[in-house]
């Protein structure tokens, strides 16, 4: 009996921990619990993690090249202390399910099982790590995520994750709080929400990674700032790269992001230029979505791939852009640049927005799709209204007559005072549409104009009204169908105004209270006999009441 007792219990131990293998067999050693001394994981065993395991600070867990380490249902490995996990492009180091039986064998003995999403928890790197001795060197990370934290969750520790595969996530690919890990030369595939999700604060490196096939490919919350750079994102479902948030983040370079529903949403810090090389399209809808902020350097809102079925030409403001002092944000002839709800464009610097008769550039609504399409994939259901934006702002830190506004639209803006406010900068606007603006078309507040062969029209109050001291000339073009006055002068407004065409304005075609002189001559008011009001015709009213006549 004493020999039978033995002999059950060693084969008993043989069977358990033997497997088959494709070489032949391996030993399954389980874990849970706590590890509290230095230890290594052998590339010999299977090791199979059958309770949470939790490696203590300043302790460090070695897990050898070639190694396979299996989870069951819903557990974890917790890294307190070092976690030293260096494999090669050979010989990787595998975190999978015990369901997988593609690599170690059939660990949990019941034939031929396949593995899934979320079958075990996740990676999780506490904010105790010695990042200095944890090493992360061709890893194979798949089939967790079970918390809804990611395979990989990076938790006020700046680690490095290097050349290994994230992918088969039930939720993230990698998760990171407050943390600035660096991500680099990796692929993450396949995961069911974002392939990386930044929270909280930091500033990671993202560089020279395939992020491909998930939700979105990499997805900022709050106020991270992250380097990314040399990254292929292609083929999310969802965004290739979103900020919720506007913090200062870098430029994104030399990126291909392609194949997405949407290329990207960025703060107005990160927005590239043509030169900073990235690939910006095919992508299904394509444009570039700017979350708004300070951008302290020139920003180019470039019309590419033109004449292409890919076509990027539309940019669309979430929030407020404000170029900064000494700056000059430079839009292409052909662009179409749209506004949120109460978005507003803000130039402290120079805008350059030079356009032709042929490629006329466009400041309108997100539910405009006459220009630039369905941008808001509503499927057309959508019509812009006057007011569905803020405006275009020149404050008294723009450089006076510097900035070009030449065959330009700006329409449906106006919730905030008007279309185009210049305030105490001198500005020149030429052969452009000032239209439908809930407001005013044009605010001046001691600033002095120059306006030519402009059209300015439909809008809720006065096509255009003068504030303060100004000086203005108006030369060409028509001022009509305004639901207030066509021209309102108000203060010390001197405006000459020369071969307009200036009628069925609701108000009058101009109403004056400045004690400066309003020169009107050779103008067309609507009808045969000319202005009525001070003037005996039958036109558009004239109204003085200032001193300046």
């Amino acid at each position: 009996m004493k020999i039978n007792t033995l002999s059950y219990y060693f084969v008993a131990i043989l069977l358990f921990v033997l497997v088959p293998v494709s070489n032949g067999w391996a030993a399954v050693i389980e874990r849970s619990g706590t590890i509290s001394a230095h230890t290594t994981w052998s590339n010999e065993d299977v090791q199979l993690i059958t309770g949470n395991v939790t490696v203590s600070s300043g302790i460090i867990l070695t897990i050898e090249a070639g190694a396979v380490v299996k989870f069951n249902s819903g557990r974890s490995l917790t890294v307190q202390g070092a976690l030293d996990a260096q494999g090669t492009a050979i010989d990787k180091i595998h975190f999978t399910s015990y369901r997988d039986d593609s690599l170690g064998g059939d660990t949990n003995g019941d034939g031929n099982s396949q593995a899934e999403k979320g079958d075990w928890g996740y990676l999780y790197f506490t904010s105790t790590v010695t990042t200095t001795l944890t090493k992360l060197n061709y890893l194979d990370v798949r089939y967790g995520g079970s918390n809804n934290v990611g395979n990989v969750y990076i938790y006020r520790t700046n680690i490095a994750i290097n050349n290994s595969e994230i992918s088969h996530g039930s939720s993230y690919g990698v998760r990171s709080y407050d943390a600035s890990p660096s991500i680099t030369n990796s692929q993450i595939n396949d995961n069911n929400s974002s392939g990386i999700y930044l929270r909280g604060t930091g500033s990671p490196l993202i560089q020279g990674n395939g992020i491909t096939a998930n939700t979105h490919g990499v997805y900022i919350y709050d106020n991270t700032t992250p380097t990314i750079d040399n990254n292929q994102i292609t083929d999310n479902t969802g965004w290739g790269i979103y900020y919720r948030s506007s913090p200062s983040a870098p430029v994104i370079t030399h990126n291909t992001i392609t194949g997405n529903l949407q290329n990207a949403t960025l703060p107005a810090s990160a927005v590239p230029s043509s030169s900073d090389n990235n690939v910006l399209a095919p992508n299904e809808i394509n444009g570039l979505w700017i979350r708004g902020g300070n951008r302290l350097e020139d920003l180019h809102l470039a019309l590419l791939f033109s004449g292409e079925a890919h076509e990027l030409n539309t940019y669309q403001i979430e929030g407020t852009l404000t170029v900064g002092s000494g700056t000059t944000m430079t839009v292409d002839p052909g662009v179409v640049v749209k506004f949120n709800t109460n978005s507003r464009l803000d130039i402290n610097g120079t805008l350059i927005a030079d356009g032709s008769e042929a490629l006329p550039i466009a400041f309108t609504s997100y539910r405009d799709d006459t220009q630039g399409g369905d941008f808001n994939s509503d499927g057309y259901d959508s019509s812009p209204a006057n007011g569905d934006w803020g405006r275009i702002t020149f404050t008294s830190q723009a450089v006076d007559d510097a900035s070009v506004l030449d065959y330009v639209t700006v329409q449906y803006g106006g919730s905030d005072q008007g279309n185009i406010y210049s305030y105490k900068t001198n500005l020149t606007i030429t052969n452009s549409q000032i239209a439908n603006s809930k407001g005013y078309g044009i605010y001046s507040r001691d600033a002095n104009l120059t306006l030519t062969n402009n059209e300015i029209f439909s809008n809720g109050d006065d096509g255009i009204y003068y504030y303060g001291t100004n000086t203005s000339h108006i030369t060409g073009g028509r001022i009509f169908a305004n639901f207030g006055n066509g021209l309102r002068a108000q203060h010390s407004t001197a405006v000459t105004i020369n071969d307009v065409e200036i009628f069925a304005n609701v108000g009058q075609g101009i109403r004056s209270s400045s004690s400066a002189a309003i020169e009107a001559t050779g103008n067309w008011w609507g009808a045969v006999d000319g202005a009525s009001g001070d003037e005996a015709g039958s036109g558009d009213q004239v109204l003085s009441t200032g001193s300046g006549g």
